[in-house]
């Protein structure tokens, strides 16, 4: 997580619309994501809505860092 966490704490300091960009991206990406079987289907939306509230919130807390300094 090191890295990752470094690259988009870097993109907010330098280019904070290309990472509302990358998050809204991110979002589509997950709900992209289509199964022919039920089942796996609602497993996956369980996973969708994990991962779509961490991006958003991991860019809030960026957003809160950023004003706080």
């Amino acid at each position: 997580m090191g890295t990752r966490f470094k690259a988009v704490l870097d993109t907010i300091f330098y280019r904070k619309s290309l990472e509302l960009t990358f998050v809204n991206f991110k979002i589509k990406i997950f709900f992209q994501q289509r199964t022919k079987n039920k089942e796996q289907r609602t497993k996956n939306k369980e996973q969708i809505n994990t991962s779509t509230s961490l991006s958003v919130n991991k860019f809030h807390i960026f957003i809160k860092m950023l004003k706080e300094k």
